[in-house]
């Protein structure tokens, strides 16, 4: 038995390593009130397709300032099949008096079993990491609407 301890803790390590981790997008707002913060927060994740869950686990609530959207499925027939979801939370800003920091994340799951792809189960979900692109393009978004980047026009002809 004890020459297989050193292949147990090789292995052990191994499979903890491949493990994906979700890590939260943050940034802080200036001083606005919630109502503010949170509206445009869910008008831009509505308007890329994360409308808010309403029931079940993890409903989004505003009184607990979590937001999760319903999942967004894409069926490719003998393709993947995958689908994602966003969460966002906010906090009071340690930064600035009258802020928010939100934190905001896209997790993305897949289908690699083909035969499963257009009918698949919660088992047959495995999870593919997040959303990056996503994620940046939606905390673009909401800095804009809460006016915290100005975008430059592009000068002509260049």
């Amino acid at each position: 038995m004890s020459r297989f301890a050193p292949l147990f803790v090789l292995l052990v390590t191994i499979a903890g390593c491949s493990s994906q981790r979700l890590e939260w997008r943050e940034f802080d707002t200036p001083a606005l009130p919630f109502e503010e913060v949170w509206t445009t927060l869910v008008a831009k994740a509505s308007m890329n397709g994360f409308g808010p869950k309403s029931t079940g686990e993890e409903p989004t609530d505003r009184g607990l300032r979590v937001f999760h959207s319903k999942w967004v499925t894409r069926e490719y027939g003998f393709r993947n099949t995958s689908r994602k979801r966003m969460h966002a939370e906010f906090q009071p800003s340690e930064t600035t008096t009258g802020g928010w920091r939100i934190k905001l994340r896209i997790e993305r799951q897949q289908v690699f079993d083909m035969a499963k792809s257009m009918n698949p189960e919660d088992r047959d979900w495995k999870s593919d990491g997040q959303d990056v692109d996503a994620e940046n393009r939606i905390m673009a978004q909401v800095k804009m609407q809460l006016g915290m980047v100005a975008i430059q026009p592009r000068e002509r002809g260049k």
